[in-house]
C-alpha cells in the first residue's frame, strides 16, 4: 500500500496534454491501475525505536535508550509482473502449478485501487443503523515478482543522544522549530542477513472501510460523519511462493565470556580458542501458497476517569454480558467487559485515563500454508556452510484460525498502552 501510494505520481507522467475538442470527449475516468517494474538499492545509515523514559526497575540509571538497526542495505530489489506466467492463453508449462488457475499472461492481475459504496449487509454493521451503506476502498493485489539480491544491517542499542533542532524560517525568524531526539547507536547485538529473495504475489483483495458507534459533525461542511475505527479485510490474498537463499544471523566475537560476564571479563573467563564470528539460520526456504483471508479492527480509545458518567460497564463477573449503553448495535466486541473493573481501574504506569490501541481480529480469520520447507545451517559467514547443516524442517498442509474468547465472547485482540 505505501508504495502504491508513493508511486501514484507515476501515473501523471504518462498522461499527455489534449486540446479542448477531445477534452469533450472525455466522460470520466474512475479507479486507478498501476503496472510496476522497479529496480533500486535503499540505504539507511539508522532506523530506531526509542524509549523515552527507560525502565524503573533501574531507577535513576533508566533514563531511556533506543533500539534499531545500523547500516540497513537492500541491494537490486526488483518489483515487477509476474515472470512465470507465459506470454499467451495457454497454461503455464514447465513448471509447477502454484494454483490451479494460475497459466498465460490472461491471469496477470495489476493493482488497482477503487472505490465502491455497497449495502451494510455485505460488510455487517459496522455503524449499527446509522448508516444504510458502507463505503471501501478497494485493493486489487496484483501479480507481482519481488526479489531481491540481498539485504543486511547491524541490530543495535544505545542511549538517547543531544536533541538537534530542526526548523524553517520566515523573515529569518525560526517557526515552529522542533528538536528530534536520536539515538546514539553504540552497542551491538547482532548481524542479519537475507539473500537470494524471490517472492510471487498471486492476487487477492483487501478492503479498508470505517466502522464504530461514534459521530461528530463536520466543522465546515456540517454533514454527520460516522465512525471512526478502521476495519481491513483480507480476501485471499496469496503468496505464490516465497523463496529465499539464506537468512542468517551473526555474532563478531564468538564466545567471548561464560555466563553473562561483562564485557570487561577477566582474561581467565574466555577461551580464545571459540571467538571467531559465527552465523546461525536457515537456508533454501521455500514457501508454497500462504494464503490470508480474513479481518483486523483498529481502534485508539481513552479510559474514561473514575467517576465519570457512563464511566464502566456494570459487569461483576467475566460471565456477566449486561452492556453499556444497554443494547449498543453494531458493537466492535474487542474487550472483555471485565476488563474495566479489573484492568483499567489499575492503568498501567501513573497515568490515571491511559490511551492505548486496540487491535482485533476477526472470529474465523485464517493463514494457511501448503508446504513450508528449509535447512538449518551455521557457517563461519553470512551465506552459511552446508556441510554444517543441522536439520531440514518441514511443515505441510498448515492452517492457523483466529476464533473469540470461548468464555467471554470477546474476539481476539492486543491491548497496547504506554509505561
Amino acid at each position: 500500500m505505501s508504495l502504491a501510494i508513493l508511486l501514484l505520481p507515476l501515473s501523471v507522467w504518462a498522461m499527455t496534454p489534449i486540446n479542448d475538442t477531445q477534452l469533450c470527449d472525455v466522460t470520466g475516468q474512475a479507479g486507478v491501475t498501476i503496472n510496476f517494474d522497479v529496480t533500486l538499492n535503499m540505504q539507511y545509515s539508522q532506523l530506531g525505536w526509542g524509549d523515552s523514559d527507560g525502565y524503573a526497575g533501574f531507577g535513576t540509571v533508566g533514563s531511556g535508550g533506543w533500539v534499531g538497526v545500523d547500516s540497513l542495505q537492500i541491494a537490486t530489489m526488483h518489483i515487477w509482473p509476474r515472470t512465470d506466467f507465459t506470454m499467451d492463453n495457454t497454461t503455464f508449462a514447465g513448471g509447477p502449478a502454484y494454483q490451479p488457475d494460475e497459466g498465460g499472461w490472461n491471469q496477470l492481475r495489476y493493482l488497482t485501487i477503487d472505490v465502491a459504496t455497497v449495502p451494510a449487509s455485505l460488510l455487517g454493521s459496522a455503524f449499527g443503523t446509522n448508516v444504510p451503506a458502507i463505503t471501501a476502498v478497494v485493493i486489487g493485489i496484483p501479480t507481482l515478482s519481488m526479489t531481491m539480491a540481498s539485504m543486511d544491517g547491524n541490530v543495535v542499542l544505545g542511549p538517547r543522544k543531544a536533541a538537534q533542532s530542526v526548523g524553517g524560517q520566515i523573515d529569518g525568524t525560526f517557526v515552529n522549530e522542533k528538536n528530534i531526539q536520536g539515538p546514539g547507536f553504540n552497542q551491538l547485538l547482532g548481524q542479519f542477513y537475507v539473500g537470494g529473495q524471490n517472492v510471487a504475489l498471486g492476487g487477492g483483495s483487501i478492503y479498508i472501510y470505517a466502522h464504530g458507534t461514534g459521530s461528530i459533525v463536520g466543522a465546515v461542511s456540517g454533514s454527520p460523519l460516522y465512525g471512526s475505527g478502521v476495519t481491513i479485510a483480507v480476501n485471499q490474498v496469496i503468496f505464490s511462493y516465497i523463496l529465499i537463499d539464506t537468512q542468517s544471523w551473526g555474532d563478531i566475537d564468538g564466545l567471548y565470556a561464560t555466563g553473562f560476564a561483562t564485557a570487561q571479563a577477566p582474561a581467565g573467563n574466555f577461551t580464545s580458542g571459540l571467538m571467531a564470528p559465527g552465523w546461525v539460520g536457515l537456508s533454501d526456504v521455500g514457501i508454497k501458497n500462504l494464503k490470508i483471508n480474513g479481518e483486523l479492527a483498529i481502534d485508539v480509545f481513552t479510559v474514561r476517569a473514575p467517576g465519570a458518567a457512563g464511566t464502566f460497564d456494570p459487569i461483576s463477573s467475566i460471565n456477566d454480558s449486561v452492556k453499556t449503553p444497554a443494547g449498543l448495535a453494531g458493537e466492535y466486541k474487542c474487550l472483555v467487559g471485565a476488563f474495566n473493573d479489573i484492568y483499567f481501574n489499575t492503568p498501567p504506569g501513573s497515568i490515571a485515563t491511559p490511551t492505548g490501541v486496540c487491535i482485533g481480529l476477526k472470529d474465523g480469520t485464517t493463514i494457511s500454508m501448503d508446504a513450508f520447507g528449509a535447512k538449518v545451517q551455521l557457517g563461519s559467514t553470512k551465506t552459511l556452510d552446508p556441510n554444517q547443516t543441522l536439520i531440514d524442517n518441514y511443515i505441510g498442509g498448515m492452517t492457523l484460525t483466529v476464533h473469540d474468547n470461548p468464555v467471554t465472547g470477546n474476539e481476539s485482540n492486543l491491548l497496547i498502552f504506554a509505561h
